[in-house]
């Protein structure tokens, strides 16, 4: 996950750097965000029991 968090910011860098502007940095930041919400979202999800009603 390190190296992969790593080199999304270092790519969003640049993509930075060759637009010269922030915009690309923060759409991939905002893109990695949203990735590591919905693992820890789906991890949350399996750790609850799963409850059937009778």
């Amino acid at each position: 996950m390190a190296v992969f968090v790593l080199t999304t910011m270092e790519g969003a860098v640049m993509l930075a750097r060759t637009y010269r502007n922030f915009e690309a940095y923060d759409a991939a930041i905002v893109q990695l965000r949203d990735y590591v919400e919905r693992l820890l979202a789906e991890g949350r999800s399996l750790s609850q029991p799963n409850r059937k009603h009778a």
